[in-house]
């Protein structure tokens, strides 16, 4: 569902406009993404349905509210991003998010694990740099593209985590999950096709020899000196071919 919020609030507030075919590929996508997400999860027994009634619905709201703001966020930051009245780089943009983050986070961070990096590994080091590597990534694809190529990207991160899964952690790959991978594949396609026509090769380009001396003497029919100047290139073009005579 983020899928389509960011396409939506893409329309709102970037002003944008998408083709038909495009909100088809985005429909597919978020179909193939379902199919994949869920075909995912390993079931550890049986599902307990006593939760099934309000805490159901108030779970779907949640979820399409989160879904909502995840969207609208994504479009808001990159509206800030390619904002002209304020000219701040990707960088500084990033930098003061972060100085937000640390804001919020290192109190709680003191308060729960009590010193700083207490039992990181060096595994929790490369992961953190990476998350970090990620998040700039994420600025810059927002900066030169936009929010939905963006999730985009992430359908097809889904996709690779699911093969990864299953060839490194023995996660199923079924049928529906083929289908979804299939989909998603599908959709990108789709999204990236703009609907223009092909252009039909060119036929009347095969014999250069006599195109140039067609042109040649078409020209040569105004003046004298064109028409000298079109024998001079004709004796030049057709020297090659009586020599190879």
């Amino acid at each position: 569902m983020k899928i389509l919020t960011t396409a939506i609030f893409s329309v709102v507030l970037m002003g944008r406009s998408f083709h038909a075919r495009k909100w088809r590929a985005l429909v597919l996508l978020v179909l193939g993404v379902t199919l994949v997400s869920n075909g995912s999860y390993v079931s550890a027994g049986k599902e307990d349905k006593k939760g099934v009634g309000w805490e159901y619905v108030i779970g779907v709201a949640a979820v399409l509210a989160e879904v909502s703001l995840s969207g609208f966020v994504s479009v808001f930051f990159e509206k800030v991003l390619k904002s002209r009245v304020v000219n701040l780089s990707v960088w500084d943009r990033n930098f003061q998010l972060a100085m937000y983050s640390i804001v919020f986070y290192l109190p709680m961070a003191l308060w729960d694990e009590g010193p700083l990096f207490q039992g990181w590994t060096v595994s929790a080091g490369i992961l953190s740099v990476l998350g970090s590597a990620g998040g700039i990534l994420v600025a810059l694809t927002m900066k030169y593209t936009d929010a939905v190529l963006k999730t985009f990207a992430t359908s097809g991160a889904i996709i690779v985590t699911a093969v990864g899964g299953h060839f490194t952690l023995g996660s199923p790959l079924d049928i529906p999950i083929g289908v979804g991978a299939g989909c998603t594949v599908l959709s990108l396609l789709n999204y990236s096709d703009d609907g223009a026509p092909v252009a039909a090769p060119d036929t009347g380009s095969g014999g250069g020899s006599n195109g140039t001396v067609a042109a040649t003497g078409a020209r040569g029919g105004d003046a004298d000196g064109d028409d000298e100047a079109g024998l001079s290139l004709l004796t030049r073009t057709g020297a090659p071919s009586e020599s190879a005579a």
